[in-house]
């Protein structure tokens, strides 16, 4: 099964994710592997049994970060990020 990838990634967080997609775009051919049953890595999120979703760890990038925001347009799910205002005064 391994000779069938050119890159193997251990982990689907940002960076596992990102690297993936930037190495088959080059027309690489990968395997992500994730323990988990959802991807994410901690900016992945869980329930309460109330319904409550929350990350598992805190994350977070600024708003001016013109490479996610790019990657995010190039992937046509800029309008799944949900955006906060800061309480930084």
């Amino acid at each position: 099964m391994i000779d069938k990838y050119d890159l193997i990634i251990v982990g689907a967080g940002f960076t596992g994710l990102s690297a993936a997609y930037h190495a088959s775009k080059k027309g690489k051919k990968v395997i992500v592997i994730e323990k988990e049953k959802s991807v994410g890595g901690l900016a992945s999120t869980f329930q309460f049994s109330d319904g409550t979703e929350i990350e598992k760890y805190y994350h977070h990038w600024f708003s001016h970060d013109e490479y996610i925001s790019s990657m995010a347009q190039e992937l046509q799910i800029s309008n799944e990020i949900v955006t906060l205002p800061s309480n930084y005064l």
